[in-house]
């Protein structure tokens, strides 16, 4: 694995407008899958969520993307999401670095989900 945490450490962390990136992220991550699977399926707002989603991850290396990925690209026939603990042993870290880095990974998606998303100035 080639991915440093302290590249991720300069991402600002904090609220923006009452809101937690972490969350914002997460919530849009956690959507990747469905998204996937159900392309000529979803409504217009999961469409307009999955081009935001997948705008933002253009801008990450392959590398960042498989690391999230192994986090949160889940389709419905995998509905059991993996522990931190066990995808800390796939890459071999320990958990306290593995949450570092996969915080930072998703703190430099938010930036990048942040330009589209209207409740965020």
């Amino acid at each position: 694995m080639m991915l440093d945490i302290d590249n991720y450490r300069k991402y600002k962390r904090g609220k923006l407008n009452n809101r937690n990136p972490l969350q914002i992220a997460k919530y849009y991550l956690r959507n990747w899958g469905y998204f996937e699977k159900n392309i000529l399926f979803l409504n217009d707002i999961e469409k307009e969520q999955a081009t935001k989603l997948f705008k933002a991850l253009k801008h990450l290396t392959e590398e960042e993307r498989a690391f999230l990925a192994s986090r949160y690209r889940l389709t419905s026939e995998q509905m059991k999401v993996i522990s931190d603990k066990d995808i800390a042993n796939k890459y071999e870290m320990t958990l306290l670095n593995y949450a570092e880095l996969r915080k930072g990974v998703e703190y430099k998606l938010f930036h990048y989900l942040k330009d589209d998303l209207p409740f965020i100035d």
